[in-house]
């Protein structure tokens, strides 16, 4: 037979803060320049896109090409380096 042993609830070593000390952390924000280029990228591209609209492929890779720019315009500003 096996004995057991009860287990034992020991208190935490450091102690909680109740709220009082407790800070959000930061969100990331960007610059008005990043957030300008990036507007400026997509009213560009939806120009583009209004007027490609009876070329279907052209159209697709406008699309393509602006997903691809508004993707690195946020990275560049949270410090990535591109590849």
């Amino acid at each position: 037979m096996s004995k057991e042993v009860p287990a034992e609830v020991l208190p935490p070593e450091r102690s909680i803060p109740h709220g009082g000390d407790l800070q959000a952390p930061p969100h990331p924000r960007f610059s008005r320049k990043r957030l300008a280029l990036a507007f400026a990228t997509a009213a560009l591209a939806d120009g583009l896109s209004f007027s490609l609209a009876p070329t279907p492929p052209v159209q697709w890779a406008v699309d393509l090409a602006t997903a691809i720019l508004l993707f690195r315009v946020p990275r560049a500003s949270m410090g990535a380096r591109s590849p």
